[in-house]
Parts: structure tokens; sequence; C-alpha cells
């Protein structure tokens, strides 16, 4: 992340970055309540709006929201094991706050890095064009283009996200290192998330003792290994596959809604016990 930053254009990406988090603090109620109603129902200008939209909401908003919610037991589970001896302050800034800054500047720079493509591209006209073999290993040289003194590729003729980010790459220096640190990372963020929800699993199907069997462990490991690999083997490249589990989550994530607003308010009481303001011994109803 460092390295992309000072690659391409610093003062450009901490415009985008101030701007940005502007951007998302000015609109962050309206987009929280945002759900396209109407386009969702089929009503919608073809002018103002289109279908896509929906597309949009449907997968990167609405099933990101009850992803979360659904994963919320199994990460709690695991940040409240890590966390155990650290205060509430302490918690908060190294749980919450530092990690969301963290997503801010990766967005900015990888989400800045991709739009100065995109948008240079634009500017100097580039056009896909008529290739329908390209590929990452083989990108049409006319896609190639040059603004401000750098590299520029549009990325928009590429297919998918893992070809865009590693297309992005391609017009930046030390491509093949950078592309290899990237390979390596993802792997580590695959078996270390693996790791950590196999631990969790383990915990709760062990009756939540704090080390349970190591072998139980690796069993829900590969468990879990199997079942990722038959869904990536059924979808076949076909997005459409998958909608039935993406379905199947959103179902999963409404009853722990419920579940995570008495788990808010359990909290808020354990608080006012710790405090001295509620009495452990009266009897609350709420």
């Amino acid at each position: 992340m460092i390295f992309v930053f000072w690659a391409l254009d610093p003062i450009y990406l901490i415009n985008l970055f101030i701007q940005g988090l502007g951007y998302h603090f000015q609109w962050l109620i309206q987009l929280s309540f945002d759900t396209q109603c109407f386009e969702q129902a089929g009503f919608y200008d073809e002018t103002e709006s289109t279908e896509e939209q929906v597309t949009w909401m449907q997968n990167y908003t609405i099933f990101y929201w009850a992803w979360w919610i659904a994963w919320a037991p199994f990460v709690g589970t695991f940040i409240a094991q890590i966390s155990k001896g650290r205060t509430i302050r302490e918690f908060v800034i190294g749980n919450m706050i530092v990690p969301t800054l963290i997503v801010f500047l990766w967005v900015a720079i990888f989400g800045g890095v991709g739009l100065y493509n995109e948008l240079g591209s634009i500017q100097n006209g580039i056009e896909c064009g008529d290739h329908p073999e390209a590929t990452l290993s083989s990108i049409p040289a006319d896609w190639y283009s040059e603004f401000d003194g750098n590299k520029i590729l549009k990325l928009s003729c590429l297919e998918n996200g893992s070809d865009i980010y590693f297309g992005a790459l391609t017009t930046l220096p030390l491509t093949m290192i950078m592309s290899i640190l990237s390979m390596v990372g993802i792997i580590v963020y695959f078996v270390t998330s693996s790791d950590s929800a196999s631990h969790v699993v383990d915990i709760l199907t062990a009756g939540g003792i704090d080390e349970p069997p190591k072998l139980q462990r690796i069993f829900w490991a590969l468990t879990e290994g199997a079942v990722a690999s038959m869904l990536l083997a059924a979808s076949n490249g076909d997005d459409d596959s998958l909608t039935a589990l993406q379905a199947a989550t959103l179902v999963a994530a409404l009853p722990f809604t419920l579940v995570l607003i008495f788990e808010c308010m359990a909290t808020y009481k354990t608080l006012l016990i710790h405090t001295g303001e509620l009495k452990p011994e009266e009897q609350v109803y709420w």
C-alpha cells in the first residue's frame, strides 16, 4: 500500500482521501437508509438509473450487510478471545478505529489508482475495441496510454476484479515483485481467516472451552476448505450459481439482527453493573 502510494501520485491520492472521507461522512446517514426501493420494484427511469444499480444494491449493499451480520457470532467470539485482558478503550481503538482507518487508506489508494487509470484512459479517448480473447497475460497494447507522465491502462476492458487489480499493477514499477507480494498477501489472508474461523467453530462445538481439541480444529479447517472448493468448482466462472448461497445468507442473517440488538442491550447493562449504576441482584425487565 505504501509503495503504491508513492509510485503513482501522492498529492492526488492525499486529495482523494480527504475528499472521499468528507463524502463518506456527508452521505453516511442517507446511504445507510437507502435501499433503492423503487428501482428494486422495477420503477426506474432508464435515463436516470439502470438495472445494474439494482444489482449493485443487492450484491454489494444488502448482501454484505447480511454477510457481516451472519459472521458476527464467529468474528465476535474470536475478537473477544484475543482481546481478553484489554480495556474497553484499548478494544475500541485497536479493533475498531485503527482497522477502519487502514481500510479507508487502502480503498483510497487502490481505488484511487483504479480511477486514475480509468479516467485518464477516458480522457485520452481509449476504447476497448474488438479483443474477445484478451486476458491479463495478453493485454492489447492499445489499451495502454500515458497521462501526466504516468503509464495507465483502461481497466474497464478487463472482465473481472482480479484481472483489474493485477492489470493496475502492470502500470506501476516493479510489477512482478508487487504481483508476487500480492499473491502472498492473499494466501496469508485466506489461511489466517480459515484458521480463525476453524478455531471459533471448534470452540462452539466443544462446548465453549478456551482450548478445544486440535484434531477437531483440523477437521473443521478441512471441512471449510472442502465446502469452499466445491462452491468454486460449482460456479465454473458463473456468478449466478452462487445466488442460492447469497439468498441463504440473507435469510440466516435476519434472526441474528434481533440477537445483535439484544446483545447490545446486554453489553450496556453489563457496563452499568461494572460502574455500579446497576445492581445485579435487582430484577430488570429490559
